[in-house]
């Protein structure tokens, strides 16, 4: 049976699944990173985010700090993958509004700017409650 022969550049430059392709660079019009969230609420709920480079884990992109409320009560720590229409870097210093629904277990986040939905997350982790809840918050630095 013929075998194949593939050169490690070819292989180092195909995309992997526990690092997918786009990062800070937009690919196909999509950015990807990595995310921490923490929910807590009831009635009124906060939401902290950290957004983390795929190819270098321990660098910080962006961070984000907000607060709202709605038919929510619980929280946790959650992990995932967020998809952005831009860089999060060119987030920083932007008011965003956002919308959260969590389940045990479970979360999905958009935030937006005036209407436009420009950052989607969707992660798993130690969570419990559920609801639904929006508000607003900046993006920071650090």
């Amino acid at each position: 049976m013929p075998t194949a022969s593939v050169s490690p550049q070819r292989l180092a430059a195909l995309p992997s699944p526990a690092r997918p392709a786009g990062r800070e660079a937009s690919a196909g019009g999509l950015v990807t990173c990595r995310g921490e969230v923490e929910i807590g609420s009831f009635l009124f709920a906060s939401l902290d985010a950290a957004f983390y480079d795929w190819d270098e884990p321990t660098r910080l992109l962006a961070r984000f700090s907000g607060s709202g409320g709605g038919g929510s009560i619980g929280g946790g720590k959650l992990w995932g993958t967020t998809v952005s229409t831009r860089p999060i870097t060119t987030l920083i210093g932007q008011d965003v509004h956002f919308e959260v629904l969590f389940l045990p277990l479970a979360v999905y986040i958009n935030w937006g700017i005036a209407g436009e939905q420009i950052v989607s997350f969707v992660g798993s982790g130690i969570a419990v409650g559920s609801g639904l809840f929006m508000g607003s918050g900046r993006f920071s630095e650090r």
